[in-house]
């Protein structure tokens, strides 16, 4: 199952850092995304940055900024490939973040396999030519 570790940290820690400080602690959010459990994750822009979209009575309100003043904003997140969510949670411990900010581990719903059960069957039928031949067929 999927599951979504989403990473909130204090921008203006962050942006205090000495930059010896701030490349060891991108080496371990790299050491994190190159595991075999990471198969997807991003860091975003800055809060300032966001935008913020509402429809109320069918009127759609964009306003800038986060919402709310937040200490620990969303700054990125990861996507494991994990057995459970206490596998999910081991690997959402070793983000830095979570030493001085907040991860929340969170499984993705199956919703598309629940509204069509018979994608993944589909899914796997068109890659398996590509996997019984592989990519260099034929060369």
């Amino acid at each position: 199952m999927k599951y979504l570790a989403l990473i909130y940290g204090d921008e203006a820690r962050w942006a205090g850092l000495w930059p010896e400080e701030r490349d060891r602690e991108m080496r371990e959010y790299v050491a994190v995304a190159q595991e075999d459990v990471t198969v997807g994750g991003n860091e975003l822009d800055a809060t300032a940055t966001a935008t913020n979209v509402r429809v109320r009575d069918g009127e759609t309100l964009v306003t800038d900024g986060p919402f709310v003043e937040l200490k620990e904003a969303l700054g990125g997140y990861y996507i494991f490939e994990c057995g459970s969510i206490d596998e999910a949670c081991r690997w959402a411990a070793k983000i830095p973040a979570a030493r001085h900010g907040a991860v929340t581990a969170v499984g993705s719903a199956p919703w598309r396999a629940r509204l069509d059960p018979g994608a993944r069957l589909r899914r796997r039928a068109r890659r398996a030519p590509e996997r019984e031949n592989g990519p260099s067929a034929g060369r």
